[in-house]
């Protein structure tokens, strides 16, 4: 899979090991690959990635600005939604990028496409 958009939604919140979030509409942004912020600028690099965990036996995230990571740093905010996230709930997954150990949690907001 080379879109976020293969795992049926548009858009969402990305977290990297690093603590960056983005969150974004990646289809409509044409994002091939991970989303990736370079030079303020939303971009994939075109690589494939797979999904790692599903968290099919978790729950839902319930409150999403609460799981997002302590050293979380939102490095981009597409239409200013960060605060819209505090109490909504979503769905999570896992992404691994093939040939590599990157991975990055993908949190799919319910009210989003």
């Amino acid at each position: 899979m080379n879109s976020l958009i293969g795992l049926g939604r548009q858009s969402g919140v990305v977290i990297h090991p690093n603590g960056e979030v983005i969150i974004c509409n990646w289809w409509k942004n044409n994002i091939v690959g991970v989303p990736r912020v370079s030079d303020g600028k939303l971009v994939g690099l075109g690589e494939t990635f797979g999904v790692t965990d599903n968290f099919d036996e978790e729950p839902p995230v319930v409150d999403i600005a609460s799981f997002l990571p302590k050293n979380a740093v939102i490095v981009y905010d597409e239409d200013n939604r960060y605060d819209s996230l505090a109490g909504y709930a979503g769905n999570i997954c896992e992404i691994t990028v093939r040939g590599t150990d990157e991975t990055a949690i993908v949190i799919f907001p319910d009210y989003w496409e």
